[in-house]
C-alpha cells in the first residue's frame, strides 16, 4: 500500500469538483429545511383536526343531553 499510486485529478478539476460538491450540499440543506417546516405545518394541522373533532364530538353530545322538545325546536329554526 505504501507504494500506491493515486491519480488526482488537475487542480483546477479538483476546484470545480469542489464547488459543485458545495452547491449540492446547499440544496440538500435547503431541502432538509423545507422538510422540518413541512413536518412542522403537517403537525399543527393534525393537532388542529383533532381538536376540531373533539370539539365537534363535544358539541354533539352537549346537544343530545338536551331535552327532547329542545332539540326538535332547533331542527325546525334550521
Amino acid at each position: 500500500m505504501v507504494n500506491t499510486v493515486v491519480p488526482l485529478p488537475p487542480l483546477n478539476e479538483q476546484k470545480r469538483i469542489v464547488k459543485k460538491v458545495e452547491q449540492f450540499m446547499g440544496l440538500c440543506d435547503e431541502l432538509e429545511s423545507k422538510l422540518r417546516k413541512s413536518r412542522e405545518d403537517s403537525e399543527k394541522l393534525i393537532e388542529v383536526v383533532v381538536k376540531g373533532l373533539l370539539e365537534g364530538a363535544a358539541a354533539e353530545k352537549t346537544e343530545l343531553c338536551k331535552p327532547v322538545s329542545l332539540q326538535v325546536a332547533s331542527i325546525q329554526l334550521k
